[in-house]
């Protein structure tokens, strides 16, 4: 429950130290595991686990030298949805540094929480596939750089969900491998028509790279924005 709620992330590990069973995870922030963070289901879950033991559940931070809060969303001037196959925290982060919002932070329904978590799963392992150069090589990259394909229709959509509710502009990363011998730099956007390149390290989405985005969903207005991977 905690996972699906953004308040830890990754994977975890469950063992016994003496008469206790312990379970370690990370988290985004020292501040993760208050209270006020906790959705409907994770009070419901802890209040069934405190019911079953006799006693509530007892956190300790391990690794942190000193409290710290998560990256907030509302001082950001964009956000980016944005996951890799080796990521393990929220796929949503601030445009002009990249550092990830945990998802108990943003003002998205429990739904909406939890389609997040698994459209990042299934991109990981979309990613991944791509990685491992298999088989399924080009019918993975093909999810990845093609804005139509299902993985990525997904992506927009959540996306203006995120804008919407967040009344910030809202970016989707979209995978450009293989470039154009000529005239890549005046490829047009796929989805308005207009110019995509764009200077790097500049300005609300400075962490992107070397091109921006554009509209894809005129309801929602969530944008995409191609990521280049070293040859």
């Amino acid at each position: 429950m905690l996972w699906k709620n953004g308040q830890v992330q990754g994977e975890w590990i469950l063992g016994w130290r003496g008469q206790c069973l312990s379970a370690w995870s990370e988290v985004p922030a020292a501040d993760s595991l208050l209270g006020r963070h906790a959705a409907p289901w994770v009070v419901e879950a802890l209040g069934r686990v405190t019911a079953a033991f006799g006693a509530a559940p007892r956190w300790e931070i391990l690794g942190e030298a000193s409290p710290r809060r998560a990256p907030s969303w509302e001082s950001a001037a964009s956000l980016l949805v944005f996951t890799h196959a080796f990521d393990r925290g929220s796929p949503v982060c601030r445009g002009e540094s990249r550092h990830g919002v945990p998802l108990y932070a943003l003002p998205l329904s429990p739904a909406e929480r939890e389609n997040l978590l698994f459209w990042a799963g299934e991109y990981r392992h979309t990613d991944s596939l791509w990685l491992a150069s298999g088989a399924l090589e080009k019918a993975a990259y093909r999810q990845l750089a093609d804005p139509s394909s299902p993985l990525m229709r997904e992506g927009r959509r959540l996306a203006g969900h995120l804008e919407e509710r967040t009344d910030r502009p809202t970016y989707l990363f979209v995978l450009r491998y293989h470039g154009r011998i000529r005239g890549e730099a005046r490829r047009p956007c796929p989805s308005c028509g207009g110019v995509w390149g764009r200077r790097p390290g500049r300005g609300p989405l400075a962490a992107i790279g070397e091109f921006r985005g554009r509209t894809l969903i005129p309801r929602a207005g969530s944008r995409e924005v191609p990521r280049r991977r070293p040859r």
